[in-house]
């Protein structure tokens, strides 16, 4: 009867909690949207049904009521545990009609937050935290009678004191608290809470071994706005504490000791941790780097703080100064039983795999840190980490440049989701293609921009917005874009209205290739929206010599370039630069497809040689066909590798291997390559012995240091598929 009156457009009575409820365990989206007062544009209750990015709703979601402790408004709350940088607590306002108002996230309802300062004592053996946190504010222009914050619901808050003295009237349903602060009286509480750690992906994130806050909401958060902090944790004589920003002191308290550390940096996510680590520190070019860990040799910490200080340096120099003295690498028990690891911006959290270089979190010091994001809108902060790590890959110090180059393009694959929104419209409310679209569209496109605008213009670019972005501002794309087109001094808004801010990948395939008159055309044929495409283009001749040039193809497709001698063939894109939706599996020969998950045989007068590629199954003896197969030894002791080294072009005499003139030393590198066989077969061989294993990217072939760091690479270039033509 109550949905038939709404049907008939007449005023329904007031709105049970136990009605939206069953609706909410239902996932009832149609049905939950015809409460609301606004029926039109976006659902917020389609939250239910996407799961937001990062499973949020997977524990379950549940219906609580708030009324404001004057009585004067009621409001709903459709509750969750949720990890961090998802979207998780949806709140609505409870209308005269009975119907519901949403209220977003993002709406503060005139809140400026301005710090926190915070004390936690854990309670391993409960798997209980204590926290009070002295949160100071003030209004953005005129005052409001009641405003929110938000945290995780497993987090129950006790009492609200002003700090003149005084309870503040409150009231808490799920992981959303209103408060009645006094007319007149500044924005600043004592707020005391206590509870546990629980979220999506992870089990216990407080116990007697480790105690992790990382990756959850276990602080007020005010509309998603940045701030700083300092915090203290008390903790066992026998733990060591991690939070964000400096450690300021360490001092005795009774059985226990307290950890202070201050963030002054503002950001949106706050993380600290506290077990009974051991700590590793490196002094590396003026900075400290430090590895936590329960597990890692002292040995294993201090190669991770070699590595973690490769990248940072990397970033400083080119983006923008890293604002900490330390940077810690965090080896956390609790991640190992979670998902894989987290940003910190002055550190970050592992669940294992160490030691092992990674430059994914410790970009986001610089993207999601130095400047903010809430996740709502975008996940552009993740572009941006993964863009990062692969230009850091790409243009490091180490190595032959264009091999390098080549083996470390960010690969376009058409990821699940990534055509379901435009970036500028990605948030985590839209469900999993999220991640895709951030993760992984984003770096694609800021791969392209790169090469629209050349390296050196886009870190000019990036640094341009670090250096410039308002302080405690969220970042977005059409931030960056602004930044782009005053840097280059061009108007690029044609290069984001078809990769940032239209939905999809463009879908085209080669056409009229034609050769005259020393001059080579085609038309890229598209179906559905046209792009214009910035590629390279491979030009084959009949000799077997080939040569890559750059071609533009406006909004027509067509695109044309000298070409004195008649080619045989020419393939677009031939790196795999450009996303498309219509794209065809990567035909190329690449370490990654022979490598992982084959049977390996291995040199039983050397197991220690490349003690970390077992990823098959061990063959007891070297089979009589060797497709498929991972080789690993040295052709003195397994005669049958020295044809296949020889035709891979590598050349051993004793401890030493030579690959086009560049020499590495066995005893502390590596060589990897597939080799061809007879009948279009493949196997692979390694040789050496390094502590880490390399990142062979899209090479088929790869000479690599100790640390796994590439040498020397071979990598096909596409030859073959719908943007290849092969002349008569």
């Amino acid at each position: 009867m109550f949905f038939g009156l709404l049907l008939l457009g007449q005023t329904p009575p007031p709105v049970s909690i136990s009605q939206i409820d069953a609706l909410v365990k239902q996932r009832d989206v149609a049905a939950l949207q015809q409460l609301l007062v606004k029926q039109t544009g976006e659902n917020p209750f389609s939250l239910l049904k996407t799961g937001g990015a990062y499973a949020a709703g997977s524990l379950g979601w549940s219906t609580k009521e708030i009324v404001s402790p004057s009585g004067r408004n009621r409001y709903v709350v459709i509750s969750t545990p949720i990890i961090s940088e998802d979207a998780g607590e949806l709140l609505f306002q409870v209308a005269p009609s009975g119907k519901l108002q949403y209220i977003p996230e993002s709406d503060a309802l005139g809140v400026r937050l301005d710090k926190h300062s915070f004390f936690v004592r854990f309670n391993p053996a409960k798997g209980e935290a204590e926290l009070h946190d002295h949160l100071r504010a003030h209004w953005d222009g005129k005052a409001n009678r009641e405003f929110f914050f938000r945290l995780s619901p497993t987090f129950k808050v006790r009492a609200i004191t002003g700090i003149g003295g005084g309870e503040i009237p409150f009231a808490q349903g799920g992981g959303i608290v209103l408060l009645e602060p006094r007319p007149g009286a500044p924005l600043d509480f004592l707020i005391d809470y206590s509870g546990t750690v629980h979220k999506p992906g992870f089990q216990r994130e407080i116990s007697p071994r480790e105690a992790t806050l990382s990756a959850s909401v276990w602080y007020p958060m005010i509309g998603r706005q940045p701030s700083t902090y300092d915090i203290g944790l008390e903790i066992p004589k026998s733990w060591t504490a991690l939070a964000q920003g400096e450690q300021v002191s360490d001092t005795p308290s009774g059985s226990n000791h307290v950890m202070r550390f201050r963030m002054k940096v503002p950001v949106v996510w706050f993380g600290a941790s506290a077990g009974p680590y051991r700590t590793v520190v490196s002094k590396i070019g003026g900075r400290e780097y430090a590895t936590m860990s329960q597990t890692m040799t002292p040995d294993d910490m201090r190669v991770q703080n070699e590595l973690n200080a490769e990248v940072v340096e990397f970033y400083s120099k080119r983006f923008a100064p890293y604002p900490f003295r330390r940077w810690t690498a965090d080896d956390s028990w609790q991640f190992a039983n979670g998902v894989g690891a987290l940003e910190a911006y002055s550190f970050a959290t592992y669940g294992g795999g160490l030691p092992g270089q990674d430059a994914h979190e410790p970009a986001h010091t610089w993207w999601g840190g130095l400047i903010n994001n809430d996740y709502l809108t975008s996940l552009w902060n993740e572009s941006f980490a993964n863009y990062s790590m692969s230009f850091f890959a790409r243009h490091r110090p180490v190595g032959n440049d264009a091999e390098r180059m080549a083996a470390h393009v960010f690969p376009a694959v058409p990821l699940p989701g990534i055509e379901d929104a435009p970036l500028s419209r990605s948030g985590v409310g839209i469900g999993p293609a999220a991640p895709s679209l951030g993760y992984g569209k984003g770096a694609m496109v800021l791969q392209l921009l790169e090469n629209e605008i050349g390296s050196d213009m886009i870190t000019r670019a990036m640094h341009e917005w670090l250096r410039t972005n308002p302080p405690r501002h969220v970042g977005s794309w059409e931030d960056f874009e602004r930044v782009v087109n005053r840097v280059t001094g061009k108007n690029l808004s044609w290069f984001f209205d078809q990769w940032v801010r239209r939905k999809g990948l463009p879908n085209f395939n080669l056409a009229d290739v034609k050769w005259e008159a020393g001059r080579l055309s085609g038309r890229l044929a598209f179906t559905g929206d046209r792009y214009r495409i910035h590629s390279e283009l491979r030009i084959e001749f009949s000799d077997g010599v080939s040569k890559t040039v750059s071609v533009e193809a406006g909004d027509d497709g067509i695109f044309s370039t000298a070409c004195e001698q008649r080619p045989a063939a020419i393939t677009v894109d031939p790196n795999g630069f450009i996303p498309r939706s219509n794209a065809e599996s990567d035909p190329r020969t690449k370490l990654t497809r022979f490598l992982y998950g084959h049977p390996y045989y291995l040199d039983p007068a050397h197991p220690d040689t490349l003690a970390w590629a077992r990823f098959g199954k061990k063959l007891e003896k070297l089979p009589d066909d060797l497709s498929g197969a991972v080789i690993i030894g040295t052709p003195d002791n397994v005669p049958a590798m020295a044809p296949l080294c020889q035709a891979a072009g590598f050349t051993v005499a004793g401890d030493n291997l030579t690959y086009k003139g560049t020499t590495i030393d066995l005893r502390h590198a590596g060589a990897l390559a597939v080799v061809d066989l007879p009948n279009g077969k493949h196997c692979v061989i390694g040789l050496g012995k390094t502590r880490l294993s390399p990142d062979t990217g899209n090479s088929r072939l790869i000479l690599f240091d100790n640390y796994g760091r590439l040498l020397r690479a071979d990598t096909e270039q596409i030859r073959e598929g719908n943007l290849t033509y092969k002349f008569p």
